[in-house]
């Protein structure tokens, strides 16, 4: 039996994929019905502290981002699983919007060089810090990946949620209280391939597929018998 290579095309684009769990969290409402899977992520106000002359934002049940001279916010990260080949389309609507006006800017998360600061790890602010754009841009994100889980090849979808975002020019946070998900889905009617029918899959924007095509000639023309699968 042939060993199968699925290889992932990662482009600009959201993800998502997985079997439909149930979310066992306390925050988290779960509804599923045939096709459809609905959540409601609930949330509390936000705590803010001062510290070095900075603002700390924290909630209750979530995540930081960490990512180099950007804000650190909560957010949150959910994941269900999928066959390989389910369509999935995801919608997010947000609750309450209020609103905070803070008296010192988002601590960015440090940046670490080895140049000026003999290994240590500086506080920076990024270029998102001028601008008038909220940050991050949308309530929800998500990405849709292809992978194994548990011996199984499965899509995967990740939802990421962020109940605050930040305006930095205003210096002020935007919040809500609730964002409602909307999850529909159509499961494959057959396998996406077998074991024995290809040796690589690659999955890619739709867009892209024409652009791969003289990868998968250059793999077959090495005898490895390959498949091009967009996600929509």
């Amino acid at each position: 039996m042939k060993k199968i290579i699925a290889a992932l095309v990662v482009g600009v684009f959201l993800f998502g994929a997985a079997l439909a769990g149930v979310s066992n969290q306390q925050d988290t409402v779960t509804v599923e019905k045939k096709n459809v899977i609905e959540k409601v992520y609930q949330f509390s106000q936000p705590e803010i502290r001062e510290k070095d002359n900075y603002a700390i934002v924290s909630l209750e049940g979530t995540k930081s981002i960490m990512q180099e001279g950007m804000p650190i916010l909560p957010y949150k990260v959910d994941v269900m699983r999928f066959p390989v080949g389910t369509k999935i389309n995801v919608e997010a609507k947000e609750g309450e919007i209020k609103e905070i006006k803070l008296s010192s800017k988002i601590k960015p998360y440090p940046m670490f060089t080895l140049l000026t600061t003999q290994g240590k790890l500086v506080v920076r602010e990024g270029s998102v810090y001028e601008s008038d754009e909220a940050y991050p841009e949308n309530w929800l994100d998500y990405r849709i990946t292809v992978g194994l889980y548990n011996g199984e090849r499965v899509a995967t979808l990740s939802l990421f949620i962020y109940p605050c975002r930040y305006i930095p020019k205003e210096n002020k946070i935007i919040y809500t209280d609730k964002i409602d998900v909307k999850i529909d889905y159509d499961l494959p009617t057959k396998p996406l391939f077998t074991n024995d029918e290809y040796d690589l899959l690659i999955i890619s924007p739709d867009s892209w597929m024409a652009d791969l095509q003289p990868l998968k000639e250059h793999k077959e023309s090495h005898g490895i018998k390959t498949i091009i699968v967009g996600l929509n």
